[in-house]
């Protein structure tokens, strides 16, 4: 192997972790978790709330279905449409990422010294605060 080479370490497949972060992959299969658990079922509602490109959506929507987490259904009253739904192991990894979320609401979303005056809650619970209106 030469010194520009990449051979990367031995990871122990067995790890939960490991396996629940390749189920989550990247922030947008989490955000598209993240919706699907406040009630988001059709692509164009995903589409519109998340602002992700359509050709992204429809590859991350493919591997959840694929990875068991949602379902996808055809609209019995409009056969176009597609619903996605959680499953039992969508709902549980929802729970899971419970405590992921109070975590990042204590350490990542509020930086300590923040003026939480104009702070306003969103729609996932989150508090938001404008940087503009920061000093």
């Amino acid at each position: 192997m030469s010194k520009y080479e990449y051979s990367p370490p031995e990871i122990d497949s067995d790890c939960p972790c490991l396996f629940a972060i390749e189920v989550l992959g990247e922030r947008w299969t989490l955000l598209i978790l993240r919706a699907a658990l406040a009630g988001t079922q059709h692509f164009e509602d995903f589409y519109r709330d998340l602002g992700i490109a359509r050709n992204i959506l429809s590859n991350r929507l493919s591997r959840l279905v694929e990875d068991g987490i949602l379902e996808r259904e055809v609209m019995m009253s409009d056969r176009r449409r597609i619903q996605y739904s959680l499953t039992e192991k969508g709902r549980e990894l929802g729970l899971a990422l419970k405590p992921l979320k109070q975590w990042g609401a204590r350490w990542a979303i509020i930086a300590p010294g923040t003026d939480l005056s104009n702070a306003k809650t969103t729609r996932w619970g989150h508090n938001a605060v404008n940087k503009r209106d920061e000093p």
